[in-house]
């Protein structure tokens, strides 16, 4: 079967093959991200977990239990609060190349590069190459795309398969064939395991559905399958992950991190649904621009502004629900916005217009990105510590301070202890606590080494520094991060870990 690509179709593939490249390229220089260490972890604790399933053929919801808890004593930062298709195809090729956080990294760039492409053929059904090329080059270029796009990050997991879900309901509209709308449900219930907000997809669904001019019985069959479908998806998620006590910390993350970054959390604030609209645009400057283009485009009653307005509607509701605002989640609810501002980009006479909007917007997002390439040796660290250890032996992590994370150090010293023979212990795990409460941690549960960044803003590490002995530092742009030996190191007696988010010990 031969393709045929315009001339505009080859300068997108081109296009789009150079920012891989590009972004490929620069990803490496930057330190890993506290969520990307989390979600490194979790993806070989997956790949981990499935190698040990099948090969001690325990298929058992218990046994499965008991290995994520012995390997949360390990490393207390995994979290079944994110939803696990990314995680899940970390873990594959993890197994096929081996476990890497340029993997982890490449990973959800090719699913960027996907999503990028898709919505390009998506909006160039609709509005023309040109319209849509503008489209993609916005979107790619956004300072959240710039920035998470080449992380070991699961957003665009979820973003893919949104618009994914997006295009083949446009289709199943159009062919009305029951197979086109149950292939569409099964793409939302991917979104959904992308990013729980995928499910609000549904929402959208319904809305145009109903207001189809298909008879009463047709709307239904329709909705039934793309449910049934999305459901034969979700439902095993939902079942374990509320089977594990997931849900409940689901909603305990959303609330506990709202509380904590100041945000509104109650539905009669105002601000809980004006937050992205009023907040927004000091993480991207150009998110008024996008609005007032959509408004106006509408305003004008340009091709399918009900439809782009709607889902704008739809989806900004909806995810304003989430007590956690997140910035990064208003890509979902701008591309309609995308879409409107390149017609009318494109339908401007003097080509410089455009081209100067584009350059200033491209300027922009590299100027808030530039600040976030920064690189911090964690792994070197980490490498310097566990071939020294001995058995039974743990680290403590006296700081969890940007550039070096917890959950990234975990990820290095899971690299390092390939047959996972040490924990790592958290600051949070010996907060507020004495000196003599924490010399029991360390004895109990054979503290070998100390970690502890000088730019820190924990300071449990007074009450016990005469025990400890200068064994390494390391340094960089002038943050400095000392690497201790405790002095009354004892083999661990019990095999336990805190863990920050439940605030609960857990013990294999």
């Amino acid at each position: 079967m031969c393709v045929n690509f315009s001339k505009m179709d080859k300068i997108f593939l081109a296009y789009i093959s150079i920012f891989f490249v590009l972004s490929a390229f620069f990803s490496s220089f930057s330190s890993l991200m506290p969520d990307e260490g989390t979600h490194l972890l979790l993806s070989i604790f997956y790949k981990d977990m499935i190698t040990h399933i099948v090969s001690t053929g325990d298929f058992s919801f218990n046994g499965a239990y008991s290995y994520a808890i012995n390997y949360l004593v390990h490393y207390p930062k995994l979290q079944i609060a994110y939803p696990p298709l990314y995680h899940l195809t970390n873990a594959l090729f993890f197994s096929i190349i081996g476990p890497s956080a340029l993997v982890g990294k490449l990973v959800n760039l090719a699913y960027a590069v996907l999503a990028f492409t898709i919505f390009y053929f998506f909006v160039r059904k609709y509005f023309g190459e040109k319209p849509a090329f503008m489209a993609a080059l916005l979107f790619s270029l956004s300072r959240f795309s710039l920035f998470y796009s080449s992380k070991a990050w699961l957003d665009y997991t979820f973003i893919f398969w949104f618009i994914a879900a997006l295009y083949l309901f446009s289709k199943a509209m159009e062919t009305k064939r029951p197979y086109d709308f149950a292939i569409c449900g099964f793409a939302t219930g991917l979104a959904l395991l992308g990013r729980q907000i995928g499910g609000f997809l549904l929402v959208f669904y319904l809305m145009v559905i109903i207001w189809s001019k298909e008879n009463i019985r047709i709307k239904t069959r329709n909705v039934l399958i793309i449910a049934a479908t999305f459901a034969l998806i979700v439902t095993p998620y939902i079942v374990i992950l509320n089977a594990a006590g997931g849900i409940e910390i689901n909603i305990t993350v959303a609330k506990f991190y709202a509380v904590v970054n100041g945000e509104p959390t109650s539905y009669l604030d105002p601000m809980f649904w004006l937050y992205y609209l009023v907040y927004t645009a000091t993480a991207a400057p150009f998110f008024p621009i996008f609005l007032l283009g959509l408004i106006y485009y509408s305003w004008k009653r340009q091709k399918l502004f009900k439809e782009l307005l709607m889902f704008f509607l739809v989806m900004y509701i909806f995810i304003s629900l989430v007590p956690t605002k997140e910035f990064r989640f208003s890509e979902v609810f701008m591309l309609p916005a995308y879409v409107a501002v390149s017609v009318l980009l494109c339908s401007i006479q003097r080509k410089a217009i455009p081209m100067a909007f584009v350059a200033s917007y491209f300027v922009v997002s590299i100027f808030f990105l530039l600040p976030t390439i920064l690189y911090y040796p964690a792994e070197d660290i980490a490498n310097k510590m566990v071939p020294n250890m001995p058995a039974r032996s743990s680290i403590a992590m006296l700081s969890d301070d940007s550039p070096l994370f917890s959950s990234v150090l975990m990820w290095h010293v899971r690299m390092a202890d390939t047959n996972m023979e040490h924990n790592v212990y958290r600051p949070c795990a010996f907060s507020n606590m004495s000196a003599e409460e924490i010399r029991t941690i360390f004895r109990e549960n054979g503290v070998y080494y100390v970690v502890y960044s000088n730019w820190s803003t924990h300071h449990e590490i007074e009450l016990i520094k005469d025990e400890l002995e200068p064994a390494f530092s390391v340094e960089k742009d002038g943050k400095k991060t000392d690497v201790y030996l405790y002095k009354n190191f004892v083999p661990q007696t019990k095999n336990c870990n805190y863990v920050c988010l439940t605030q609960k010990q857990v013990c294999s």
